[in-house]
């Protein structure tokens, strides 16, 4: 059997162009997206190693004062320590 060439509609040729135009447009955005998200990701992990970093240089301020004065509740605007007895 031989091969029939059939020329198609124009119709045909601009919803088959269209679509591909779109596929390629949804593949493109799919792309950003995943960069984007790969960029905040990597933020995201930035800012988190800064805060656990934060948290060690408080918990080591803490304990300065704690082990220089006692521990007890800071009222940062008065300047005040209230050294809280520890029962031992």
């Amino acid at each position: 059997m031989e091969e029939k060439v059939i020329k198609l509609e124009k119709e045909y040729i601009d919803r088959i162009t269209e679509l591909q135009t779109k596929f390629v447009d949804n593949i493109n955005k799919i792309g950003q997206i995943t960069v984007e998200l790969s960029n905040l990701n990597a933020i995201k992990d930035s800012l988190l190693n800064e805060y656990l970093e934060l948290k060690k240089i408080e918990k080591s301020l803490v304990d300065e004062i704690g082990n220089k004065y006692g521990y007890g509740k800071l009222d940062i605007a008065k300047g005040e320590l209230t050294i809280i007895p520890q029962n031992q």
